[in-house]
């Protein structure tokens, strides 16, 4: 299986555009029912397209030397996905971009290796986690935001095809629980009683999806914990 490293901030775009309205986290592939799952391929624009099956999506650059896929979901899968990419007629999976550890992302590397080059950053090669503060992700996506075109389509790591307008949301959404529940933690209440309260009403439909809405609490008050901000998490 051949890898090698790819700079930090071409990593930090790919990571991102795949994680967009997507989770953090996926059960081992040994607990899923694969039996049933379709492999699709939707169109974007132009030569990208983006596979959906079960867990993360499949972005896909098909050219005349051959097809990128960013992630390949999981090994049980490999042999739709594969049948997918075939019925694309652009040749040979040539490279395979890895963004992070999670199952349901970089399960396929095993069979989709034996031929392809997987590319990952420097981090994710080590431990396959890309690895990322909450703040952090926050300040990546108002990068991409100041930098990307309006008219940019976005691959998310869960969900449909996203706009500009999508990932603007998204970024608002992040920005108002995060202070939503750091009052809570300003006042000193316990992760249960924060739980217990909840988010505010405008981002209920957001803890229904991938990460519930007790997860994403725990999650923020997690980074934003004294022993984390101490730490530099």
């Amino acid at each position: 299986m051949n890898r090698f490293s790819i700079p930090r901030q071409i990593c930090r775009a790919s990571v991102l555009s795949l994680l967009l309205l997507g989770g953090f986290a996926f059960p081992a592939s040994g607990q899923r029912d694969f039996s049933k799952v379709e492999v699709e391929n939707l169109p974007v624009a132009g030569a990208v397209s983006m596979l959906t099956g079960m867990g993360g999506n499949i972005g896909v650059s098909a050219g005349e030397d051959g097809i990128l896929i960013v992630d390949d979901q999981f090994e049980e899968l490999s042999e739709r996905i594969a049948a997918a990419l075939d019925g694309l007629d652009a040749g040979a999976t040539r490279l395979v971009l890895n963004t992070h550890f999670h199952f349901d992302h970089p399960g396929g590397n095993a069979e989709f290796g034996r031929t392809a080059t997987i590319i990952a950053q420097e981090n994710v090669r080590k431990r396959l986690a890309a690895g990322s503060s909450v703040q952090g992700l926050v300040s990546s996506i108002n990068k991409l935001i100041e930098t990307l075109p309006e008219d940019t389509v976005l691959i998310p790591g869960h969900g449909p095809v996203s706009t500009m307008a999508d990932l603007t949301r998204y970024r608002d959404m992040l920005l108002e629980t995060i202070e939503s529940v750091r009052r809570h933690m300003g006042a000193a209440r316990p992760l249960e009683k924060i739980v217990e309260a909840g988010l505010p009403d405008t981002w209920e439909s957001w803890g229904t999806g991938f990460i519930s809405e007790e997860r994403w609490i725990a999650t923020i008050h997690r980074a934003y914990s004294p022993a984390n901000l101490r730490s530099g998490r």
